[in-house]
């Protein structure tokens, strides 16, 4: 089982990396925000970040303080950026979304200046013994985040799929929105059952449901993220002849 969710979280990384170069290579030739920040957030956060909040407990006593800081400071960087990226693509007129966005960076900062001060004055710290309150504050604007985008992509490919019968939006454009918004929904659910175990105290990495349930999310992840950023020709296709035929 150990050994499956190595391979997941292997794949998830590298999926996420390739993702987020991409992102980065395409707002290099257009410019757009949305890129940057999606680029940027996959990189720090699933590509920088998990890998060195997974490394932390087998590093030397020494290192293992230092992995812990860098790695929540990359991880919660990086989903500020998810709420900045939802804001600017879903609602940048909006004054309410403005306001969860500014909340939910004020929220993962802090939390990342919290652990460092732990971590500096007690050393590295066991997650799984941290008190609730701190499961909660580093989890929940996380659930919050990726709730919120999944929302705002969901909503938007109901729009476009109307649009899309009537000839008058891009069938894999609207595809894009709801494989978003599903993994999205994938990385809470991933998120929830780390919660739960974190606040029952329980070792994620020698418990076999828990390994099942985030083997089966990491994995899904990577199905529904190279869909949605780096799709298959015959994926394309196969969206573009079904959204032809709903549309006869």
């Amino acid at each position: 089982m150990q050994g499956i969710a190595a391979t997941a979280i292997g794949l998830l990384v590298v999926a996420s990396i390739a993702v987020g170069v991409r992102l980065l290579v395409l707002h290099r030739r257009t410019g757009a925000a949305p890129e940057l920040l999606l680029g940027a957030m996959l990189l720090l956060a699933v590509g920088v970040g998990y890998p060195l909040m997974i490394a932390t407990p087998r590093v030397s006593p020494a290192w293992a303080g230092t992995l812990q800081v860098i790695s929540t400071l990359t991880v919660n960087t990086g989903f500020s950026l998810l709420f900045v990226f939802t804001w600017r693509v879903f609602q940048p007129q909006a004054a309410w979304a403005r306001a969860l966005a500014a909340a939910g960076v004020l929220t993962m900062l802090v939390s990342a200046v919290q652990r460092g001060i732990q971590v500096t004055t007690h050393g590295a710290l066991d997650l799984n013994n941290e008190p609730l309150s701190a499961v909660v504050l580093q989890g929940g604007p996380v659930i919050v985040a990726y709730g919120w985008t999944a929302w705002e992509s969901l909503r938007y490919h109901g729009m476009m799929r109307r649009r899309a019968r009537l000839g008058l939006a891009d069938a894999v454009v609207c595809n894009r929105f709801l494989l978003w918004g599903m993994m999205a929904l994938v990385v809470n659910a991933g998120v929830l059952v780390n919660l739960v175990a974190f606040a029952k105290h329980m070792n994620t990495l020698d418990t076999p449901w828990i390994l099942l349930l985030s083997s089966t999310t990491g994995l899904t992840q990577v199905v529904l993220l190279v869909l949605t950023f780096l799709p298959p020709r015959s994926y394309l296709d196969w969206v573009r002849a079904r959204a032809a035929a709903q549309g006869a």
